[in-house]
């Protein structure tokens, strides 16, 4: 029993591995794989809590989700529909104050003027908008509003053919002053883990005789 244990332990190489918020090669942990999630064919390791707005449409329809997150290089902003409905143009702003959002005298939203603005050909049931990190920092307060254009298609006569077209907000509780209806919502830059050291082990297949 000596000579086996003996054995098993010369056939093991122990390297250590440093994985976690900044380490994006190790997809195999399930550690790592809880806060994974794929965004535009990108894996993003999301640190800290997410913000989750409904996604409304002609103001009280919910019709999807405005998932709000940050690793330690970028914010995500993903718009995500339901049922039916499709993705035809997503808009967000992304700013430090509620003042820095394009707005008109009367205070309705300028949305040809938000941070990013993407039109969807073909039509998307997701889509993340993904800004770098730049100056900000964990615990930073950020301003978001993510406005999109919904559509329901129908096959009529052989082609598809939308039969409804809706505004969408994401419903961040904060409304507009203006007439036109929306809202915006704020964010948290949340703190990524400091990567602590990991210890694998590799097996070689000796054998036992």
């Amino acid at each position: 029993m000596k000579n086996k244990f003996l054995k098993l332990l010369t056939g093991m190489l122990i390297i250590p591995l440093f994985f976690g918020g900044c380490q994006r090669e190790n997809l195999t942990d399930p550690v790592m794989l809880e806060n994974l999630s794929l965004k535009n064919g990108v894996v993003v390791n999301y640190c800290g809590e997410t913000t989750v707005l409904d996604l409304v449409a002609d103001q009280d329809l919910v019709v999807g989700t405005v998932t709000i997150g940050n690793d330690d290089e970028n914010i995500f902003v993903t718009f995500e529909v339901t049922g039916d409905w499709w993705l035809a143009n997503t808009k967000v702003f992304l700013g430090t104050d509620a003042a820095q959002i394009p707005v008109t005298k009367t205070g309705n939203p300028i949305r040809g003027k938000f941070t990013q603005d993407i039109t969807h050909n073909p039509y998307v049931k997701s889509f993340t908008h993904v800004f770098p990190m730049g100056d900000f920092e964990p615990g930073d307060v950020l301003v978001i509003a993510a406005h999109s254009t919904v559509i329901i298609l129908e096959e009529i006569e052989g082609e598809m053919v939308i039969v409804r077209d809706e505004t969408a907000w994401g419903d961040g509780g904060n409304a507009f002053t203006g007439k036109a209806w929306g809202w915006w919502a704020t964010y948290t830059v949340q703190e990524c883990p400091v990567c602590p050291d990991h210890v694998v082990i590799f097996r070689n297949y000796i054998p036992w005789n």
